[in-house]
């Protein structure tokens, strides 16, 4: 394994016989003899600054059979064997990408028998992208986007919001469906209660749309399970969706059915979690890929014992 390496290292002449995975931001004067020098390689992370200055011609004729995990950009996506077992597939951020997503999202619609994960990062969302994936790669099993540019409230959300649920009934089998902004460390423990009760009413409407999806993130912070049919409950290990719970549940929003459970879990302070209420912990693909940690918030104790939300009586 040698997960990454930075510019500094000189990879002239280097050979790794065994060396399965490698990760670079380096300028890629060099790099294309070194690829080529292990073709045994399973994972290849390449994104170096600047696009234009990958040298294309000495990357020719690269043909790596054993690739299951890429972040590459278009350009050097011809690097993967046609036979390769693809399965994830990471895209760097671009600049402008009008014509790269399609051609992107068309390269990989060659591998829609193996690849189960795509994530994209792009500096604004792009509508167009969510029908091309859904058509293109419809057994796609997780599917994330990231717009690099801040903002949770941007005004584009509600038109990307519309294309994602436009799109949704395509996907077969999609399990998964992350809509995500990059945020600061500063930035990244503000969701609030009022993020939940809008979010909750979008992930059932979504999940009515696409029977599949099991886990769903929204760009306010919040991410959502479902549990069963169509009953979605939020990752609970942050305080504003413990807050929105209390609300939900003393005001008869989840079906009958579960309310049971739900008082069990309340009565015992969540000890008693036949539903798994508590399994489900979601960070952000960012943090997943090590960008944005999580918050101290994420690791506080679920209940404090002056919390006002354990007196609230759920009746079923």
């Amino acid at each position: 394994m040698f997960p990454y390496c930075g510019a500094s290292l000189s990879l002239d002449a280097c050979v790794f016989p065994n060396l399965q995975s490698f990760a670079t931001t380096m300028e890629p004067q060099t790099l294309a003899s070194f690829v080529r020098r292990h073709p045994q390689l399973q994972e290849l992370h390449i994104s170096p600054s600047d696009l234009r200055s990958i040298p294309l011609s000495e990357f020719s004729g690269i043909s790596l059979s054993s690739l299951n995990s890429v972040c590459l950009p278009e350009s050097l996506l011809f690097m993967i064997s046609p036979d390769a077992p693809l399965q994830s597939v990471l895209s760097p951020e671009i600049e402008d990408d009008n014509e790269e997503i399609p051609n992107f999202i068309r390269h990989l619609s060659r591998y829609y028998t193996t690849l189960s994960e795509l994530h994209l990062c792009r500096p604004h969302w792009n509508s167009e992208v969510l029908m091309d994936v859904a058509t293109l790669l419809p057994n796609i099993k997780s599917f994330t986007f990231t717009r690099m540019i801040p903002g949770r409230r941007h005004h584009s959300n509600t038109a990307f919001f519309e294309a994602c649920e436009t799109a949704l009934p395509f996907f077969s089998s999609l399990r998964q469906l992350r809509i995500e902004v990059a945020r600061s460390r500063e930035l990244s423990g503000f969701t609030f209660v009022c993020d939940y009760r809008c979010d909750f009413k979008m992930v059932q409407i979504w999940g009515d749309k696409c029977p599949t999806l099991g886990i769903c993130a929204f760009p306010s912070g919040t991410a959502w399970h479902r549990i069963e049919d169509n009953v979605w409950m939020p990752d609970l290990h942050h305080k504003a969706a413990i807050q929105w719970f209390f609300e939900a549940a003393s005001t008869d929003q989840f079906p009958t059915h579960v309310m049971g459970s739900l008082q069990q879990f309340c009565d015992s302070r969540g000890k008693v979690d036949t539903l798994g209420l508590l399994n489900f912990r979601s960070p952000t693909a960012m943090e997943s890929i090590g960008l944005y940690p999580q918050t101290e918030e994420d690791e506080s104790e679920f209940y404090s014992s002056d919390s006002d939300e354990n007196d609230i009586e759920i009746d079923e």
